[in-house]
């Protein structure tokens, strides 16, 4: 089972380049975090949707990340994100066969 811990929001217009680099920037935030799988950003330019998809070996450690981690890695991207917009986090679970 992974656990998938996802932020989404709007990004601005002139930072839609700019997110690439932030991303990569705040991999020291979740990278090296116990339970940490793999983290993802998906970012359409054309309507400026940006998601970050984190996936973590269990529950426990993506909520722990969310209560410690998570703050840091919002203020970091925050500028990135419309200010009339909202940066909504779900969690998602899934399991595959493979």
């Amino acid at each position: 089972m992974t656990v998938i811990f996802q932020a989404a929001g709007k990004l601005r217009p002139q930072t839609a380049q700019k997110i690439k680099e932030t991303f990569a920037g705040a991999a020291p935030i979740f990278e090296g975090q116990p339970g940490f799988v793999r983290a993802r950003l998906l970012a359409s330019y054309a309507t400026l949707q940006v998601q970050i998809l984190l996936y973590w070996e269990s529950f426990e450690a993506g909520a722990e990340f969310q209560r410690t981690g998570y703050p840091k890695l919002a203020r970091l991207i925050q500028p990135c994100i419309e200010n009339r917009g909202t940066l909504i986090t779900s969690m998602l679970e899934s399991e595959s066969g493979h």
